[in-house]
């Protein structure tokens, strides 16, 4: 009788590791958004910075190329 019992038990251990619980279990989503980006003006403003930058990368280098051929 014992033994059944230790099947029995055993037994409802055992299925109840394989069983999802469905009870109390709270599903939530939330949206979350970003501010909208004005890619655009960033862009400009990258683009902007560049040509700035390689302008006057390009007047260092003519100004070293002159002072070396004189």
């Amino acid at each position: 009788m014992q033994l059944k019992l230790l099947f029995a038990s055993l037994l409802v251990v055992s299925t109840n590791a394989f069983v999802p619980v469905t009870f109390g279990v709270k599903s939530s989503t939330s949206l979350s958004s970003t501010p909208a980006t004005d890619y655009e003006a960033e862009l400009k403003k990258i683009e902007d910075d560049a040509k700035k930058r390689m302008d006057d990368k390009v007047k260092e280098l003519k100004d070293k190329i002159e002072a070396e051929s004189k």
